[in-house]
């Protein structure tokens, strides 16, 4: 065997092509495949955003409700029958879901109680802009594991046009299913992504979307779009989510945390500081502002985002950092009190909150947190 020069990668000389030819071929196959897995590939191929559940800015724990976002971009929905559990689970520290992929958390969808032929529960991202990977074959992967038994998973591709679009209606497609064991596993489904020649793309800004769904049980209504899944109630545990285009599945692409963060914020920003969750009415980061009331008493604010938003028809929800929920905090002339602000206008990169304080033209101080969501 003899090495190149840049990567010493083992190859087959004349000798061993003769002795051991598939050996041989073996090796340099081998050796190409570990380059591939330890420096990399082209950057940003992952276009499923917190794909490994590193991002939290929720502080998400737990929830049972329909069409919640836990951890961010990833939402639970669930039909009106029997439970479903989405829930934030932590990885023990030296036993990741594959070898060489240390993470922190996981998620867990546990479905208990489903019969109906309408119920069903699933994980799901939106990526955004249907004219993503539009008549391209994609692989779809990512690591599974049951709790007990070997319930399925099956996965769904849809795409949505966006307001204004047409079809007004998704058009949801099969992509598979997967039967799971209780061991952590890595999973792919190469998929035909359907072509958008005829549609028409909606007229407001950024809202069309590929949809992939992960269901973990759905009833017999769902038959053509999970391969006949059936109702199940099982637990189930997702890490590692990749789309990517190609056949075969690439390492996991896992960005930086900051970078992923930033992809995240998009969607969805807080004020809050990483580790506090949004509504507690307490914790560092609220926003201070000095300034005099107009003569209708308000004192304007200006929040510019880290991150510009995807749409300028995101829902701004805002907390006192010490006061009544639900309210900014104003100091004037030593009297306290508490004002929901308003939205006076609003952008992509900002927004303009009017928070009435009571008197016209007074000095005064303004406290308070804030979220801005415009998931799908």
């Amino acid at each position: 065997m003899a090495q190149t020069t840049n990567f010493q990668i083992d190859y087959p000389v004349s000798t061993d092509l003769v002795k051991d030819g598939a050996s041989a071929m073996g090796t340099i196959a081998t050796g190409f495949d570990s380059l591939l897995g330890t420096a990399g590939l082209g950057g940003f191929r992952n276009a499923i955003i917190n794909g490994d559940f590193s991002v939290n800015q929720r502080v998400f724990t737990s929830t049972t409700a329909n069409g919640t976002y836990g951890f961010d971009r990833w939402a639970q929905l669930r039909g009106i029958g029997g439970v479903a559990t989405y829930s934030s689970q932590a990885f023990t520290v030296g036993a990741p879901a594959a070898t060489g992929y240390e993470a922190t958390n996981f998620a867990r969808i546990v479905t208990t109680g489903q019969s109906l032929a309408a119920d069903f529960a699933l994980l799901q991202q939106a990526i955004e802009d249907v004219r993503t990977f539009a008549g391209a074959q994609v692989v779809v992967s990512f690591w599974a594991r049951a709790g007990s038994g070997t319930p399925s998973v099956s996965v769904e591709w849809a795409q949505s046009f966006g307001t204004g679009g047409s079809p007004s209606a998704a058009v949801e497609s099969y992509v598979g299913k997967i039967q799971l064991s209780t061991s952590w596993t890595r999973y792919q489904i190469a998929y035909n992504v359907p072509s958008i020649s005829g549609k028409t793309i909606g007229t407001d800004l950024n809202s069309s979307a590929n949809v992939l769904r992960f269901f973990t049980s759905a009833g017999s209504n769902y038959n053509a779009r999970t391969g006949a899944l059936g109702n199940q109630n099982a637990t189930i545990d997702f890490w590692g989510f990749q789309v990517e285009r190609g056949t075969r599945a690439t390492p996991l692409e896992r960005r930086p945390v900051g970078v992923e963060l930033a992809l995240c914020q998009r969607y969805y920003e807080k004020s809050y500081s990483p580790n506090v969750a949004p509504g507690t009415n307490s914790g560092p980061g609220a926003i201070y502002v000095s300034g005099t009331s107009d003569g209708s008493s308000l004192q304007y604010h200006t929040i510019r985002f880290a991150v510009p938003k995807r749409t300028n028809s995101y829902v701004i929800t805002t907390w006192t950092e010490n006061g009544t929920g639900g309210n900014w905090a104003w100091l004037r002339n030593g009297a306290f009190g508490n004002s929901v602000p308003a939205i006076a206008s609003n952008g992509t990169a900002s927004v303009r909150l009017a928070v009435n304080v009571g008197a016209a033209w007074i000095p005064c101080l303004i406290a308070g947190h804030f979220q801005a969501e415009n998931d799908f």
